[in-house]
């Protein structure tokens, strides 16, 4: 990693200028509770609730909702609570704008799971439990190195003094701190919850600190409404689930598809990059391809002379294309390719892939894929013919190879 380029924070779930013409929103089969008479939505069953009576505030670590979100610090502990998802927001918002909320993740969560071809169950099992604070702080902070004070004489300690379980290499006391950190990140990925609370016992117990507060990840889907968001900018996915802009704000006649592109983006970053779901990792013209196409959004019918697969950084889209719609378009049809001929279940083991990588080189640049993502790439998909498709192959013959 070019330690000089610095950590460029991905965008990657920010719906920005989604294409107009996609379908409305409607009732679908969402659950009656209310209607709101506007548009024929019927509301979700639910439940409006205060965090000072529940105890459930939102967590407060800003790293788990991306690059928006109002809901970590001040509006953290009103929220309207339906069978899959946690609303939080201004209580001086609409009341329906939180039902309305509630309803669409509802009413897509299903499909999401279906589309990328994980199921609930799966996905639970994949789910952290606590926020990327907490992670960070255990893995980087405290497992891969850390000292004591041992009667006086300060000791190192790390992964192996204290897990006998953690696998560690030949040759691990010579490894740089880049190389532990990421077979401790990967081994962190995999262990159970249970094993994880150990090791963060262990933390607390060392520096007397209690490093989890309120920061674990609820097992319900937590939509922040944030009325800084714009019918432009209108939603995001993150690690916990997604930031929207309340229907009262912004609202849009295609809230159902957007809502359906960042639950996929929450399914892609609690796969693939739970503890760093806010750094650019996968090429962006595949996170958002992915969303894109598996919502059903518009899908440039031709590549014309665009080369979707070059923009791997959120900077690169703006050397490549004019227009954000447009390029979303061709991120589409880029991604079209993989999910016709490698099939969901080869994308399913690259997000997996790069779940459990121990490469070094962590995050991705303009112009730089990360390792850990063209070695999932180059290990997973296959062109037409069924022959394995290299990154590399894929971005230099792209032309040929989906026309």
């Amino acid at each position: 990693m070019n330690n000089k380029k610095g950590i460029k924070l991905i965008i990657s779930a920010v719906c920005a200028l989604i294409v107009v013409g996609l379908t409305g929103c409607g009732g679908g089969n969402d659950t009656d509770s209310e209607n709101n008479g506007s548009g024929g939505i019927t509301y979700v069953t639910g439940e409006f609730k205060s965090a000072d009576e529940t105890g459930l505030f939102a967590p407060s670590d800003p790293g788990a909702y991306g690059n928006f979100a109002e809901c970590h610090s001040t509006f953290n502990h009103h929220y309207f609570e339906s069978e899959n998802a946690l609303v939080f927001g201004d209580s001086g918002l609409p009341d329906s704008d939180f039902k309305h909320a509630a309803t669409l993740v509802e009413g897509q969560l299903q499909t999401a799971f279906n589309k990328t071809g994980f199921s609930e169950e799966e996905f639970k099992n994949l789910r952290p439990s606590y926020s990327v604070e907490v992670q960070r702080n255990v893995t980087a902070n405290f497992l891969v190195e850390h000292y004591v004070n041992n009667d006086g004489r300060i000791k190192f300690r790390d992964i192996t003094f204290l897990d006998l379980d953690f696998p560690a290499p030949d040759g691990w006391d010579s490894l740089e701190f880049d190389q532990r950190t990421a077979l401790v990140m990967a081994y962190w990925n995999s262990i159970s919850r249970e094993k994880q609370a150990v090791l963060i016992k262990l933390y607390e117990d060392q520096y007397n600190f209690d490093v989890v507060g309120n920061n674990i990840i609820p097992e319900k889907i937590l939509v922040c409404l944030d009325s800084r968001m714009n019918s432009s900018i209108w939603g995001q996915g993150t690690l916990l689930g997604m930031n929207i802009a309340p229907n009262s704000v912004a609202g849009r006649s295609d809230d159902r598809q957007v809502i359906l592109h960042e639950l996929i983006h929450w399914i892609q970053l609690n796969v693939s990059t739970p503890i760093e779901p806010n750094h650019q990792i996968h090429d962006r013209w595949f996170i958002e391809g992915m969303a894109s196409y598996l919502a059903g959004q518009k899908t440039a019918s031709s590549a014309d002379d665009y080369y979707p697969v070059s923009v791997i950084s959120y900077d690169d889209e703006f050397t490549h294309f004019n227009d954000a719609g447009v390029a979303y378009t061709h991120y589409s049809k880029a991604y079209q390719y993989l999910h016709e001929n490698s099939g969901p279940a080869r994308i399913k083991e690259l997000l997996l892939r790069m779940r459990y990588s121990t490469e070094v080189d962590r995050y991705a640049f303009s112009g730089e894929s990360s390792n850990r993502f063209s070695y999932a790439f180059d290990e997973f998909m296959l062109k037409k013919n069924g022959e394995g498709l290299m990154l590399e192959e894929f971005r230099n013959n792209y032309h040929s190879l989906v026309e």
